[in-house]
Parts: C-alpha cells; sequence; structure tokens
C-alpha cells in the first residue's frame, strides 16, 4: 500500500486572506487549519490510480497480403515478385494445379515467402504438410515456409484446427463459422483472411462479425466462372468502391491481368 502523502506545513497563525493571495497551491492541495500551528496544505486523499490492462498484441502480418494461386503461370510468378516484399505466396496443394521447384524458387529469390494452401475439404492439410516437406532446394533446405488452411464452412474450420501442425492462418467465410470458431479468431488464437468474392456476390461489403483483433483484411477476387455466375471484376473495382487496402488486403489470383498485378500496390 502507498503511503500517504504527507501535509506540508506553511506560515503559522497568519490571516488566510494573506496566505491565499502569496501561497501557490499544488494541483488537489486544500488549506487547512490547526491551532497552535497555523494554516497548512492539506493533501488531496490519496486514491489506487486505475489499473490499465492492455490486451495482448496480435501479429496479424500472416494474414496480410497473402496471393493465393490455383493456376500457376511464368508470367503470373513474375508479375507476383514485383510487388513489395510484404506479399506472400501461396500455392495450392490440390494436384491439378501444379507449381514447380523451379517457380516456387523464383518467389523466394525475390525476397518474397512462398507458403502452400488447401481448401480442408477436397485437399486435405495431411497433403499440404507432406507438400512442405517435400519442396527442398538442392541444398535440403525447404522452399515452402507453411501452410494456410481454408474455412468457406465450419466443417472446413475443424479441419484446418485439427492439423498435425497449425496453419498460418485461414483464408475463407466468418459468415459460414461458428460461434465458438469465431471467438477464437476474436481472441487472435486464430488468424483470418476474409474473403470477398465480390465477383461472385457483387453486394458483399466487409463484415468481419466483431472479430477484428484476428483479421488480417479481406481477400478479393476477379475471376469470371460460367458455373459459379461469377463476373470479371478487376482490382480497380474494388479501390473504385474503396474496398481495398493495399497495406492488409489479399487476392485470389486466379482470373488476373497484368493490369490487376499492377493494382494491388
Amino acid at each position: 500500500m502507498k503511503a500517504q502523502p504527507e501535509s506540508r506545513e506553511l506560515v503559522p497563525l497568519v490571516k488566510y486572506e494573506t496566505l491565499k493571495k502569496n501561497v501557490h497551491l499544488k494541483p488537489g492541495e486544500t488549506l487547512s487549519f490547526k491551532p497552535g500551528h497555523g494554516y497548512f496544505a492539506k493533501p488531496a486523499p490519496w486514491t489506487q490510480p486505475p489499473i490499465v490492462v492492455k490486451p495482448p498484441t496480435v501479429d496479424l502480418s500472416s494474414a496480410r497480403n497473402v496471393a493465393f494461386f490455383a493456376t500457376v503461370t511464368d508470367s503470373a510468378i513474375t508479375y507476383f515478385c514485383r510487388l513489395p516484399k510484404t506479399w506472400k505466396a501461396a500455392f495450392t496443394a490440390d494436384h491439378a494445379y501444379p507449381v514447380t521447384d523451379q517457380q516456387i524458387a523464383a518467389v523466394q529469390a525475390s525476397g518474397h515467402r512462398a507458403f502452400v494452401w488447401c481448401d480442408c475439404m477436397t485437399t486435405l492439410p495431411d497433403t499440404a504438410l507432406a507438400m512442405v516437406e517435400q519442396r527442398r532446394d538442392k541444398d535440403d533446405h525447404p522452399l515452402l515456409d507453411g501452410w494456410y488452411g481454408q474455412a468457406e464452412s465450419a466443417s472446413q474450420f475443424d479441419v484446418a484446427i485439427g492439423a498435425l501442425r497449425a496453419p498460418v492462418a485461414i483464408i475463407g467465410n466468418l459468415s459460414s463459422v461458428r460461434s465458438d470458431q469465431l471467438a477464437r479468431v476474436a481472441a487472435g488464437e486464430r488468424l483470418f483472411v476474409n474473403e470477398l468474392y465480390r465477383n461472385v456476390q457483387p453486394w458483399l461489403q466487409p463484415d468481419w462479425r466483431g472479430a477484428n483483433a484476428g483479421v488480417g483484411g479481406n481477400c478479393a477476387a476477379v475471376y469470371a466462372s460460367q458455373s459459379e455466375g461469377a463476373v470479371y471484376t478487376p482490382i480497380s473495382a474494388y479501390r473504385a468502391l474503396g474496398l481495398w487496402n493495399p497495406a492488409c488486403d489479399s487476392v485470389y489470383t486466379e482470373g488476373m491481368l497484368e493490369a490487376d498485378w499492377k493494382q494491388l500496390a
């Protein structure tokens, strides 16, 4: 317990008016009189200062500026390598969309980090983890730094967090997860990239459902798909609506044109 501050004696037995004019009180002090001693400055009552608990700081960098690849072309790798070094490449573990060691090495050589991702539905975390382990350079150094999961449904979220090795972050729809899963994102236990695919649903607006502490940013998509009812929607359209933040947003690269790559930074 902090000791009470002591009273500060002034000039004994002087008139109150004289003292009031000539003495400067400290903040919180008041004039008081004690018979036989005179006037003195009485300090303000001591109170316990408020205890401020700062929330833990969550590093969201892993859930920001991620380029999620399906189809991988040399031209797309070239465009990616020109992006700021905050950007990370995540290649799918789906064998239908192969990526070569040379393409991954080019990403690394440009000063960017490379990862793998899986949809946690048709391609499971074990496949992604095997890819992380198997892809190595000539000196046996890993080419991939980890993996990203997907949660476009609550069941996919469960698969992602149930893997033997935790994902770096999860990409998906916060609107589709359960309340307990959302709470883990809100607490920063799981990092999340929230899909904002306006090419599929042009009315979408960002909604992180209050889980902001664990959300790195939104993920845009531009591709056209007749089966999905998706219409090509350039990155410039996201920018025009104020729905693109180059400091934190990510992108699904399928169908991107050179102009879209140039709009990312």
